[in-house]
């Protein structure tokens, strides 16, 4: 058995992996950038935002729900990835991650999905799928009140999706509650 070791001492380590999270950060910022530039439908916009969002988290799927406050649900309004969840299915409020993410306005990290009570079961069984860990950002409006959630699910590997996932998220979920606010103008 061989032991290699890095020339980069545990502080060097910290701030090389720091550079590349705000490295990714920067990239998909100028990638949502130059969605903005173009002319493009709402669906085009949201599956755009999430394929970035997948990229830079390195995750198999994705989703943006948005909100119905009629029904107090999310509603599933674009889904990629290998098991992606059909338009248009809602989900409650009370009782999933992505609702209490919504409701409280703050993002969440869950590292094991099927542990966490208020996983939202009824999406895996529905695509097929088994959710180990996922993120979830609020998608705000320009008051700063809710429209919806982003989340990102099974980092690739034998990874978790971590901090640096979620400040990258951060800035992909903002440009893209900017972008659904403009668009809602016109």
């Amino acid at each position: 058995m061989s032991t290699s070791y890095s020339s980069d001492s545990p502080t060097e380590h910290n701030q090389n992996q720091l550079l590349a999270s705000k490295g990714r950060g920067v990239e998909a910022a100028q990638r949502m950038a130059e969605l903005f530039s173009q002319e493009m439908k709402l669906q085009d916009l949201l599956e755009q935002a999430l394929h970035i969002a997948l990229e830079a988290a390195d995750a198999e799927n994705g989703s943006i729900l948005l909100a119905d406050p009629d029904t107090r649900t999310l509603i599933f309004h674009h889904s990629i990835g290998d098991n992606p969840a059909a338009p248009g299915i809602a989900v409650p409020w009370y009782e999933s991650i992505a609702g209490t993410v919504y409701t409280t306005g703050t993002p969440d990290i869950v590292s094991d999905a099927q542990a966490d009570m208020r996983h939202f079961k009824k999406i895996d069984r529905a695509t097929g799928s088994i959710t180990r860990d996922m993120i979830t950002a609020p998608l705000k409006g320009w008051d700063g009140a809710p429209i919806g959630v982003i989340q990102v699910m099974n980092k690739r590997g034998n990874a978790c999706l971590d901090h640096d996932d979620l400040a990258v998220l951060t800035v992909i979920s903002t440009l893209t509650a900017v972008a659904l606010e403009h668009m809602s103008l016109n």
